[in-house]
């Protein structure tokens, strides 16, 4: 616990060099008197004294060892004992089987009473600081529901969010999960950037909503990504519909996500993609990928206007501001530029477990940590399974400035059929800086031009969201 050195006043010739808390449960005590004892508090304290002396003695040398060999206990400059027998000075244990006994912060059976504490129950039913902290945010989230639903229950032309069905507008379908996408070549450039403009940007514009312990980008490099979907298939209500063709650029930035424990996810680190930029010339995909993931995706128009064959050689367009002021209009002009270039071809990759296996390392050799990542990476980072996160929100009326509902969005794409093609010549993607679109500003690019480290061109036979959660 050497974080909390600096709150001690300490000579700066005495101040010890680190600090260590070893802990234990004490016994209960069956004879543990009923009314105010004087001494039963100093004859607990011999107990934790004789008991800690005896541990520090069998200890002090050996994988625990902290004494040079032959030296006493005695050593020791001052040592302090305290047995916390008062009930507010203990904590609840969280013995097998004893997690269902704890009180909810918001279900403790009587209206507008929430508690909070490391006693309760939360996603992390440890006497811990932190175990206080979750309580603490499950029962303010559960007094906000309350009133949140005192007031749709005032308003008797509102119904309550949970129990209303969606409404569906004519001619306003969304490609809603299950969706799938046949038929999809994707043009893939990674680009080198700058690790801590790419971390400022995924803490705004995901941040409050991250989870446990946030978001941590992974090394110093971004994807841009060109694509062509042959078919777009949404599901029901709007399995009728139809399908649509699109063709996207976007941005994608590799991120992990620590859940923390007691997660309610399959592994409590999850690993994939943010895309702070997703640019598509189809509205129906615009409106899927804003209202059902909250990806932040743009109306684009592509020159050429689309197809497997142009991908790596496009230039896209969207609606840009000059200045961020009433005065600009908005106006269609071109954005990114993906360029090919003279010289000799990039590395070609032969399978795509090698280009996992090139991402990984990529990824992974920028940190201090990658031994822990790594085996997570491998099996997340899968070329048949791929995830994104996204900031879903809506707009507060009465105040444009806040969000009247925000959450995080994971998005979990299944693929089928890949095969990687190489790009017979090496390639440039080229940023227009707009005010409005500050891409290059934003990722950490060292320039408005951007040669790329890897490239390679993948194509997939069906890709299916089944689910966002």
């Amino acid at each position: 616990m050497y974080k909390t050195l600096p709150y001690e006043e300490w000579p700066a010739t005495t101040a010890p060099g680190g600090i260590m808390y070893l802990c234990c449960a004490m016994k209960d005590d069956p004879n543990e008197p009923t009314s105010s004892d004087d001494g039963y508090q100093k004859s607990q304290d011999e107990i934790v004294k004789a008991e800690s002396l005896k541990w520090l003695d069998d200890h002090k040398v050996g994988v625990m060892g902290w004494l040079p060999e032959g030296t006493s206990k005695d050593a020791f400059k001052e040592l302090y004992f305290r047995a916390n027998v008062n009930a507010d000075q203990r904590y609840v244990l969280s013995v097998a089987g004893s997690a269902e006994h704890r009180i909810a912060p918001g279900d403790t059976g009587f209206e507008n009473l929430f508690i909070a504490g490391d006693w309760t129950r939360s996603t992390l039913n440890l006497g811990c600081a932190e175990g206080a902290t979750m309580s603490g945010l499950d029962a303010g989230r559960s007094a906000r529901r309350v009133v949140v639903g005192a007031a749709l229950k005032r308003a008797s032309d509102v119904m309550s969010a949970e129990a209303a069905p969606f409404v569906e507008y004519p001619g306003m379908p969304v490609y809603a999960p299950p969706y799938e996408q046949r038929d999809l070549t994707i043009c893939q450039f990674v680009l080198r950037a700058d690790n801590a403009k790419l971390q400022s940007l995924v803490d705004r514009l995901m941040g409050g909503n991250a989870g446990v312990h946030g978001f941590r980008v992974l090394g110093r490099w971004v994807i841009c990504q060109t694509g062509f979907i042959a078919e777009n298939i949404g599901g029901p209500p709007t399995t009728e519909f139809g399908n649509g063709a699109e063709t996207s650029l976007a941005f994608l930035v590799p991120v992990v996500r620590w859940r923390g424990l007691g997660s309610v996810t399959a592994s409590p680190i999850e690993a994939g993609f943010f895309t702070p930029y997703v640019f598509v010339d189809q509205y129906l995909s615009l409106i899927a990928g804003r209202e059902v993931l909250g990806m932040p995706k743009h109306l684009a128009s592509f020159d050429p206007p689309g197809g497997p064959d142009m991908l790596d050689e496009l230039t896209m367009s969207t609606d840009t501001l000059s200045s961020l002021s009433t005065s600009s209009k908005v106006e269609m002009k071109p954005l990114v530029r993906v360029v090919r270039r003279s010289g000799a071809a990039p590395r070609a990759f032969e399978s795509i477990e090698e280009l996992l296996e090139a991402a990984i390392e990529g990824a992974i050799g920028e940190l201090n940590d990658a031994g822990l990542l790594r085996e997570v990476l491998r099996r997340q980072l899968s070329p048949l399974d791929a995830r994104f996160f996204s900031l879903r929100q809506l707009r507060d009326g009465s105040d444009p400035t806040r969000a009247a509902f925000r959450e995080i969005t994971v998005g979990q794409m299944a693929f089928e059929g890949i095969s990687l093609q190489p790009l017979a010549t090496p390639h440039s993607v080229e940023i227009e800086a707009h005010p409005s679109h500050p891409i290059a500003t934003d990722l950490g690019f060292s320039s408005n031009v951007i040669e790329p480290v890897a490239e390679v061109k993948i194509h997939v036979d069906r890709a299916s969201l089944a689910r966002a959660r």
